[in-house]
């Protein structure tokens, strides 16, 4: 009796495993600009409309000053997605202390761990602090990646800096020793790119400034597609595609 259960939730792991999940990416949102907020709200509307979507990705510059002011209205603003989102800092929201504090003050955290589809999301502050004038990961979250990329999991990193752009980027792969990293999702640069693809895919994503464009990304088993969501005129479409290597 035992082996058949053990047989059952193997195979039901491997369904999950399997399984194809659908996420949008909102990034460089900058709040406090001129034109910032009905631009957002343009792309939680369509991700909303949206029944394929199943969460959303932030990957900071949520704010342009990094304001408490700021931060309150973009988290006002974010409470109308109908599906669950997970946020972390940019540049804009963390070079300073004040900064920082006021984003743990409205946010309360700045980084993320979860699994769907059979992937772990592992999401960080890449800085930059004001004692590395460039993008950073601190200590701290080192010790963290470590403890939350073990196992057999394939990896989803995403951040605000691309892993080139990252000060202390040998620390970082050091933190994910052993890890089977898929892609790594980043924003700042703002517009569409493929940054890199040895060992694995840097993706650089839209900012919503750009008429409330993001990215709506398929995974599956075996590829990810890219697809730059227009809200002006509703439209989807394919801009990158990449084999899944496991």
């Amino acid at each position: 009796m035992k082996k058949v259960f053990f047989a059952i939730l193997l195979f039901v792991s491997s369904l999950a495993y399997a399984a194809d999940v659908d996420f949008a990416i909102l990034t460089d949102t900058h709040i406090g600009r001129d034109g910032a907020d009905a631009k957002l709200r343009k792309a939680i509307q369509s991700i909303n409309a949206d029944p394929d979507i199943d969460f959303i990705l932030v990957l900071g510059d949520i704010s342009d000053h990094g304001t408490v002011e700021e931060l309150t209205y973009a988290r006002e603003i974010l409470s109308e997605l109908d599906k669950p989102y997970y946020f972390t800092t940019g540049n804009h929201d963390a070079r300073w202390p004040e900064r920082r504090e006021a984003f743990r003050e409205v946010f309360r955290k700045d980084r993320f761990c979860f699994r769907a589809g059979g992937v772990k999301f592992i999401g960080f502050s890449t800085g930059p602090f004001e004692t590395i004038k460039r993008a950073s990961v601190r200590e701290s979250d080192l010790k963290w990646i470590r403890k939350k990329s073990r196992g057999n999991s394939p990896v989803v990193v995403a951040v605000h800096y691309p892993p080139d752009l990252v000060y202390n980027k040998e620390a970082v792969s050091a933190a994910f020793e052993g890890s089977d990293i898929i892609l790594w999702l980043a924003g700042h640069l703002r517009f569409n790119k493929v940054r890199g693809e040895d060992p694995y895919p840097s993706i650089i994503n839209v900012s919503t400034l750009e008429q409330g464009s993001y990215n709506k990304i398929r995974l599956s088993d075996s590829d990810a597609r890219f697809f730059i969501v227009t809200p002006e005129d509703g439209k989807e479409t394919l801009w990158y595609g990449t084999e899944i290597r496991r």
